[in-house]
């Protein structure tokens, strides 16, 4: 720990980074998101790491005899891009690989097919077309082209809520007035929920994420996408694509479970007895009696309750899981009337307040699979969860007999993810009409696809391969090589009317893409400049930074119709639409794809 905060403190006395460097020992790799130099040891003969080697430095004597080359390069692995390898290497790594183990047991589930969420194929290779054609574009006719689409075809569009001329309308009124639609019960479940996301953090900085979740939770709730029926409440599967450590996959989980307990009980306090409500859950959620034995006894029992599937899908390894802090289920002691138990004099059983009392525990039913969602087949993953529990639990005890709902939720997915995201769920429908036509669907289908929640982000990831509204685009004239411009401006998006300097000491700032940095001493957030592209990119003459922000909203608006017109035309979703979900002073990324079937 000394050596990591080894410069910060130098920095902070005054010295140079030439005379830090002159006692420093380790890595010389400035890593400049965390301000500080890799803690690794050198490689032999070098003054960085393994890992930080620059391609053009002449490797360790030992690689140098192996590979009989002078120059030897590392590259990222195919299998896993988070860790570099040296190129001579590729072939035995791949053998041994972590990775390679994880996928290979997918492959043998079937949950790992190659490409299955990728894009069709286009007729001409993409990236000759772009290189060719791109700079034979004129930015001013592109821009035009752009306003012109974003008029006459988005904004009329039913599929887009609170949209003016310049862009979606997203201040704290029109969130709130959304909000204000749900009922009180839920919004003081989301209340407990937030507070459980809060913890013992207070900085807007560290909170704002929390409040994002919770922003998502209120529209799935306002757009039905929750299920709040204890007849049917585990027809619903989510799946968080893109999870990271998977916190709006637990904030869905955890109000689940307050709820179930809310529900639970207020018919402890109410007229419904709490075994009509048990008896409700009993067929759908399932409820196991600890021991056989306390079925029909006086003693106290224990019973189980499983809220609605969460599945966690991401391609990295992640620390502090959020899963892992909903390991310590929910318990609640509940008393039940005797007809639970097959008695009918419920009076006197109540009356002293010592009849049958059970244990409820409510349990997490979550599952996490190291997957990147390009070749995550989504209807074998849900039947090889589905059949898992019937071969760990008796069939009456926790039936699979119905068909699941599958809803997608992800916040701020960056880019191409979005796009294989949903077409997942086409390729699941596909998959369904292919066992109708076949005649192999005697039984009801596993999973059904039902919903979208995806607040989208990072739309200058996107390509035209995966676009999922490539055809839309294409019939109102767009190529490949201006939607690989527009794809770029939609960054200026994320511009800050007035420039702002970052307050560390760093070099002068220039106009460009912002990100949002936390400064860790005081839990600030600081908007900073990045370096903008590279000078050959094409961009307009002439343009405000405000007009650039107003283009990047519109770009951003235009990608996001493609898909809003894919999920109701292609997946024909019934209800489709693209909106903000909380205030841009919370985010500027504050635009959620809503869909249901």
């Amino acid at each position: 720990r000394k050596r990591k905060n080894y410069i910060q403190e130098g920095l902070k006395d005054g010295k140079t980074m030439e005379q830090l460097l002159e006692n420093w020992t380790q890595c010389c790799f400035l890593m400049k998101k965390k301000n500080r130099l890799c803690n690794m040891g050198r490689a032999t003969g070098s003054l960085y790491c393994g890992i930080h080697q620059p391609e053009d430095e002449v490797r360790s004597t030992r690689i140098q005899h192996d590979s009989g080359k002078k120059n030897v390069k590392r590259i990222p692995c195919p299998k896993d891009p988070s860790h570099t390898i040296y190129e001579h290497n590729l072939k035995s790594h791949l053998k041994i690989c972590n990775v390679t183990s994880i996928q290979n047991n997918f492959e043998k589930e079937g949950i790992y097919c190659e490409n299955c969420n990728s894009g069709p194929a286009c007729e001409v290779e993409v990236e000759v077309e772009i290189n060719d054609n791109k700079n034979n574009i004129d930015a001013d006719s592109l821009l035009l082209k752009i306003r012109n689409c974003y008029s006459k075809h988005v904004v009329p569009s039913d599929l887009i809520a609170n949209l003016n001329s310049t862009g979606l309308h997203s201040d704290a009124n029109t969130c709130e007035n959304v909000y204000s639609q749900i009922s009180n019960e839920s919004n003081e479940v989301c209340r407990s929920v937030l507070e459980d996301l809060k913890g013992t953090q207070v900085s807007i900085a560290r909170t704002r994420h929390a409040e994002q979740d919770i922003a998502v939770l209120k529209y799935m709730i306002n757009n039905d996408l929750i299920n709040h029926n204890l007849d049917s409440i585990d027809e619903y599967v989510y799946a968080e694509y893109g999870a990271g450590r998977g916190y709006l996959g637990y904030a869905i989980h955890l109000y689940y479970q307050l709820y179930i307990k809310e529900q639970l009980s207020n018919a402890t306090t109410s007229t419904t007895s709490v075994s009509s409500k048990l008896s409700k859950l009993k067929d759908v959620v399932y409820i196991e009696n600890e021991s056989d034995n306390n079925k029909n006894t006086d003693e106290s029992a224990t019973i189980t309750v499983y809220p609605p599937k969460l599945l966690l899908i991401e391609r990295s390894g992640v620390r502090r899981k959020a899963e892992n802090r909903s390991a310590a289920s929910l318990t609640l002691a509940l008393p039940l009337d005797d007809n639970s138990s097959g008695n009918s004099n419920d009076n006197n059983s109540n009356s002293n307040g010592t009849g049958n009392s059970k244990s409820l525990t409510i349990a997490n039913n979550s599952a996490r699979y190291r997957l990147d969602i390009r070749h995550c087949y989504l209807p074998a993953l849900c039947k090889s969860i589905f059949e898992a529990n019937n071969e760990q639990n008796k069939p009456e005890s926790r039936p699979e007999t119905r068909s699941k709902k599958i809803i997608i939720a992800a916040k701020h997915l960056c880019g191409v993810a979005t796009d294989m995201s949903i077409r997942s769920l086409y390729t699941l429908k596909q998959s369904n009409e292919t066992d109708r036509k076949d005649g192999t669907d005697t039984e009801p289908h596993v999973a059904v696809p039902h919903g979208v929640s995806i607040a989208t982000c990072c739309h200058h990831a996107c390509n035209w391969t995966d676009y999922l509204g490539r055809d839309w685009l294409a019939s109102l004239g767009f190529t490949a090589a201006e939607f690989d411009i527009m794809k770029s401006w939609s960054g200026w998006a994320t511009l800050t009317p007035v420039l702002v300097h970052s307050t560390r000491n760093t070099a002068t700032t220039v106009t460009g893409a912002t990100t949002t940095a936390t400064n860790d001493s005081t839990g600030t957030t600081e908007e900073t400049e990045h370096t903008p592209a590279p000078t050959s990119t094409i961009r307009p003459s002439d343009l405000s930074r405000l007009e650039m922000i107003e283009i990047g909203q519109q770009i951003k608006c235009i990608i996001d119709h493609g898909r809003a017109y894919y999920m109701k035309h292609v997946l024909q979703m019934e209800y489709v639409c693209y909106t903000p979900y909380c205030s841009n002073t919370l985010t500027p990324e504050c635009r959620i794809l809503l869909g249901r079937a």
